[in-house]
């Protein structure tokens, strides 16, 4: 096992997030490309919970939020941060292309911000704040799925 795949599994367990699927995301191309050995939210509960609660997101781990079947008429929701912790960076992708990027920082008290790419995505990708940035990852990146999937 990689120490990028023990990362992440060792920050599944410490952090209650075991029973989450794992899945391998790049962003981007070529020797520059960023690549996320990720928890996948695929559930409305996992979505809802996130990385509440999560002290540290380890270098080369993250969130995957999948989602089932086609936006709705308004669209996929936005992200807020209420109980995170830490602050982190999200990739939002549509049809296998990063779509927006954004930092979002930790919210104590309601109404949070709801951070979003202000066009259609299928999947958001969230790391520790600053990783997008340091890899050079900005809107019209290749986004792939672990399955080979654009998108």
């Amino acid at each position: 096992m990689s120490p990028t795949l023990a990362g992440r599994d060792e920050f599944a367990r410490a952090n209650d997030l075991a029973g989450l699927t794992r899945a391998r995301v790049t962003v981007g191309e070529g020797d520059g490309a960023l690549v996320v050995d990720a928890l996948v939210a695929d559930t409305d509960a996992a979505r809802a919970r996130g990385l509440q609660g999560v002290p540290e997101v380890p270098d080369g781990v993250g969130m995957l939020f999948a989602f089932d079947g086609p936006p709705g008429p308004g669209g996929r929701p936005g992200f807020w941060m209420l109980d995170t912790l830490v602050p982190l960076d999200i990739a939002f992708a549509a049809d296998g292309v990063v779509v927006g990027i954004a930092t979002m920082v930790p919210c104590t008290a309601r109404p949070c911000p709801v951070t979003h790419p202000g066009v259609a995505y299928d999947v958001a990708l969230e790391v520790a704040a600053g990783v997008l940035t340091d890899a050079g990852i900005v809107p019209g990146d290749l986004f792939v799925r672990p399955d080979g999937a654009a998108g």
